[in-house]
């Protein structure tokens, strides 16, 4: 990148050349060009900006400003008038809300935007010492405030399909179900009542329906199975028995349904 430019450079999980938004990312660029302009002209400075360069470093927009010093004490007061170190004169009060919109607007988080002009620093620009005290916080590197991503809020919500039961048990009866539309697997607490009916199907695909909560990444964190319906053609009542017989190591084996429920009253 020309080493004469001012840089803007915004930083995000998902802000790179490649993938960035590229209107959005334009206007945000000519939005900050012209606050840094007008705050060169509130001091008489004409500055314009010519060219433009994209650099991966994730995001950096460069152009060449005709007054490289008025750009860097533009840009030095305008990061002041964003931390709220410095007062926001009424001519700029416009073009700074516009700069603000199209940071809270921006489709990728923002993490952090820092600028540079060209290869100067700070003493190199011609103003009083009065001038500079006013800003000489700032360093070369300029942070500009923006806004933190909003904290995540899980929020229930419905869950029906197929799964796979992949296992039943726990002190709190808890049930692990392998579904075809979902990344893992997922753990939900159920009735003891529940935890009996479905007992008979482990390993076994069945139609669910529960309540669930996701996690940040979208998977499901936590939730409740309500019903469920076996896929399979074996009454659901024989494969009850059946499990039991089986879960019993042949003590109920021979016994009918009846003198089986009878066993474990169920009558």
């Amino acid at each position: 990148m020309n080493d004469e430019n001012l840089k803007f450079e915004i930083d995000g999980p998902e802000v790179h050349k490649g993938t960035v938004d590229a209107e959005a990312a334009l206007k945000l660029f000519l939005a900050y060009l012209e606050l840094v302009r007008q705050a060169a002209g509130k001091r008489g400075a004409d500055l314009k900006f010519h060219g433009l360069e994209v650099e991966e470093k994730c995001l950096r927009i460069g152009a060449r400003p005709s007054n490289p010093e008025a750009a860097l004490f533009g840009a030095l007061e305008v990061s002041a008038m964003l931390s709220g170190d410095l007062s926001v004169p009424r001519t700029l009060a416009k073009p700074l809300k516009i700069f603000r919109g199209q940071v809270a607007n921006f489709p990728q988080h923002i993490k952090s935007s820092s600028v540079q002009v060209g290869r100067l620093k700070p003493f190199d620009v011609h103003v009083s010492q009065e001038e500079w005290t006013k800003v000489q916080a700032r360093p070369r590197y300029l942070t500009v405030a923006t806004e933190k991503a909003p904290a995540f809020v899980p929020v229930p919500e419905s869950f029906s399909g197929r799964a796979t039961v992949t296992s039943i048990g726990g002190g709190k009866p808890m049930v692990g179900l392998d579904a075809r539309i979902e990344r893992g697997e997922m753990t939900l607490n159920l009735t003891t009542d529940l935890a009996l009916r479905i007992a008979p199907y482990l390993y076994k695909e069945v139609d669910v329906e529960a309540r669930v909560i996701r996690d940040a990444k979208g998977g499901i964190s936590e939730g409740e199975l309500l019903d469920f319906d076996p896929v399979t053609d074996e009454d659901p009542t024989t494969a009850w028995g059946n499990f039991y017989r089986e879960a019993s190591g042949g003590e109920f084996e021979g016994l009918s349904l009846d003198e089986l429920n009878k066993e474990l009253g169920r009558d």
